[in-house]
């Protein structure tokens, strides 16, 4: 919440339904409906009313918690009270929930922002004498009065774009560009961004679009060009007399100005811990997002055991940014009502950083799970070029009688226990306390990436050579082995290895 002048409070209403003379907790950032210090004929009196026309646009490629706040002009304590889950959103303010789900996605925001009129109260409503209802003096239940609002609409078109693991990098930039350019031009001359040649049609054409607005719209946009066309007409649906407005901003004076026995805002929470918390959330927001391109991976969809994992790293930071969360908005009220100190909220912040969920932690095992997806995912590509199929059903293959020779490639390390993992089920547990992060060197995780049985030079090998194998069969599979990184079965005992010269592939079969 920014403040005006010493005491008076500026703050996004974030489609929320204020009202002049309306109560409003700034402890919990929660409207007090249904009470009030005025008669409604009293309040309607002598309201000041003025005309405040502007029309702003902004382009973003940013969806960080940080820019999305700031394209909305939410501050710092609004913010935090957002995350502590306090406040719940409608209109164009929704789009704060939207998050990217995937690094794969290309996402473009564009910010539509309109105001058309600002009402207030005068000083004869704050007169104490004028003042009906001095009973809400004596309740507790808010800090603060709604005298000034701003009116208009705000709008954002979020165009979204997925890209491939086989998509041309410049290809894709390049189109990217292009309709960011596109969207940046708006503000010049709507007409002229309609037209758009053909290159720049193939390249919006990926993108989807949802929006998210303060707007009733016959039907929502699903693409770029619908998006331009509902541009156009924004200003028209808001209605001849503006009408359709609605409140954007909004100005809290302290009831304790009022009456000494009000309550009051006490104090609020620093800069440094608000960041810090913002902070915290969005490497929770980015460890899901980088498990879910994980599992799209086709070691994750190939082998059961891998995908797991990846999984319960996913759900174990959902839930756990849940309960952060969910404390966080306990705390709030309290410090800023001073029941609690400060401290609370840095102490809450220390113990997530004693966590298995503290960044570090995340960034590590991620790395190490994304290193060993490319390793699988290039030794089955090498495999499937020569021949091989990954198989779920072994019993079936192996009771085919018309299966002459059997040659298993196995990956036998990919559901080792994990150690990081353990240490997240014991922190998520009702009866946890603290961090409950051992940093022992035994208790740290170890990948079969640095294991002593591994060897890089080994999956190189197959780049250069052919697996010698039967016509009938070849397959993957997975098996549960504690010491065995990768290992190959045949159905008989033969001389087995990959081989390029098919000279000495002849003499072999010959000899078997």
């Amino acid at each position: 919440m920014a403040t005006v002048g010493v005491d008076v409070i500026e703050t996004a209403a974030l489609g929320r339904p204020f009202q002049l003379g309306m109560l409003y907790d700034c402890r919990k950032d929660a409207l007090i409906p249904g009470i009030t210090l005025w008669d409604p004929e009293k309040l309607q009196q002598s309201l000041r009313t003025r005309p405040q026309i502007n029309t702003d646009f902004k382009v973003t490629a940013s969806d960080s918690i940080e820019d999305k706040s700031s394209l909305l002009n939410i501050d710092g304590s609004l913010k935090l009270s957002l995350l502590g889950g306090l406040v719940s959103v409608t209109g164009a303010a929704k789009y704060l929930n939207d998050t990217k789900k995937s690094f794969r996605q290309q996402r473009l925001t564009l910010h539509y922002h309109s105001t058309c009129r600002f009402e207030e109260l005068t000083m004869s409503h704050l007169a104490p004498e004028n003042i009906i209802h001095q009973l809400v003096f004596d309740n507790d239940t808010a800090t603060h009065v709604v005298t000034a609002v701003l009116y208009g609409a705000d709008a954002c078109f979020v165009f979204d774009r997925e890209v491939s693991s086989d998509e041309n990098k410049n290809t894709v930039e390049g189109e990217v560009n292009a309709a960011l350019d596109k969207l940046k031009f708006i503000s010049v001359d709507v007409k002229i961004s309609l037209k758009m040649n053909d290159a720049q049609k193939n390249a919006v054409q990926k993108f989807t679009c949802t929006f998210y607005g303060d707007f009733q719209l016959p039907s929502n946009p699903t693409n770029f060009e619908d998006a331009l066309k509902v541009f156009t007409d924004l200003p028209k649906l808001l209605g001849e007399k503006k009408e359709l407005a609605v409140p954007l901003r909004v100005w809290l004076y302290p009831l304790d100005k009022l009456h000494s026995r009000a309550s009051k805002l006490q104090k609020d929470i620093s800069m440094d811990l608000i960041l810090e918390t913002e902070s915290v959330v969005e490497s929770l927001n980015t460890a899901e997002m980088r498990c879910r391109d994980l599992l799209k991976d086709s070691p994750a969809s190939s082998f059961t055991a891998f995908h797991d994992t990846i999984l319960q790293m996913k759900q174990n930071c959902y839930k756990y940014k849940l309960k952060l969360t969910k404390r966080l908005g306990s705390l709030l009220p309290n410090i800023r009502g001073d029941v609690m100190k400060e401290t609370a909220l840095n102490e809450l912040l220390q113990e997530h950083e004693e966590s298995p969920f503290r960044r570090s932690d995340l960034a590590e095992w991620l790395k190490e799970r994304e290193r060993e997806s490319e390793i699988v995912k290039s030794v089955l590509r090498q495999l499937k070029d020569a021949g091989a199929q990954v198989e779920v059903n072994i019993d079936l293959i192996l009771m085919d009688l018309e299966v002459g020779n059997l040659v298993c490639f196995m990956f036998t390390s990919l559901n080792w226990s994990d150690m990081l993992l353990l240490q997240q089920k014991a922190c998520l547990s009702p009866s946890a306390k603290g961090g409950n992060n051992d940093s022992s060197p035994e208790r740290k995780q170890k990948s079969w990436l640095i294991s002593s049985s591994f060897n890089s030079r080994n999956l190189k090998e197959p780049r250069h050579h052919r697996w010698l194998v039967s016509e009938k069969c070849f397959f993957c599979i997975i098996q549960q082995t504690k010491k065995i990184l990768f290992c190959c079965y045949m159905s008989l005992f033969i001389c087995f290895f990959p081989i390029k010269n098919q000279s000495i592939k002849k003499k072999m079969q010959q000899n078997v």
